[in-house]
């Protein structure tokens, strides 16, 4: 059994670099689908409205700024709901639609997480398109059967993406 010199009483195999995760910066949340859409200081406030709500939107921002514009977007497109979706809407397919894309969507430059994407492409939901944040588009393919969307890295690949999608008549809303 080796051991570390900077610690002889522990074997080496059970010496583990340690890592150390910056803290997570204070976010300002829009809650746009939960108990009290609205905009909230903390998660605290925010996770309170959202936690056990069927089909939550929500989106933590860096500043109040930016979460009250998305708030406001969605206020002013009707797309503010203090209710869970009552069933999971569908897409209406149309005659001689699969279900398989042919476009490759998990392009090299995918964003895992999208909601925090710079670019998100809805090909498939109640409405397609390319949108700059998640809580413009959210509500068009949250609890809707068979929605297909991806978050980017950038606009310019989001777009080059959608268009190879309608090039491959992949696109598909009501």
């Amino acid at each position: 059994m080796s051991t570390s010199a900077d610690s002889p009483d522990v074997p080496a195999d059970n010496i583990r670099p340690l890592v150390v995760k910056a803290a997570k910066k204070d976010r300002v949340y829009a809650v746009t689908c939960g108990r009290v859409p609205g905009v909230y200081s903390s998660w605290g406030r925010a996770g309170a409205q959202v936690t056990g709500f069927p089909g939550n939107i929500l989106k933590g921002y860096a500043t109040e700024e930016e979460a009250r514009r998305a708030f406001e977007r969605a206020v002013a497109r009707g797309a503010v709901y203090s209710e869970p979706f009552k069933r999971a809407r569908s897409i209406i397919k149309a005659e001689g639609q699969w279900s398989e894309m042919r476009t490759n969507v998990d392009d090299e430059s995918i964003h895992t997480h999208v909601r925090d994407a710079p670019c998100i492409v809805v090909f498939r939901g109640l409405k397609t398109g390319v949108f700059d944040d998640w809580l413009d588009c959210a509500e068009l393919v949250v609890a809707v059967r068979g929605a297909i969307f991806k978050g980017y890295h950038t606009r310019e690949v989001g777009e080059r993406i959608y268009e190879e999608a309608i090039q491959n008549g992949d696109i598909l809303s009501p």
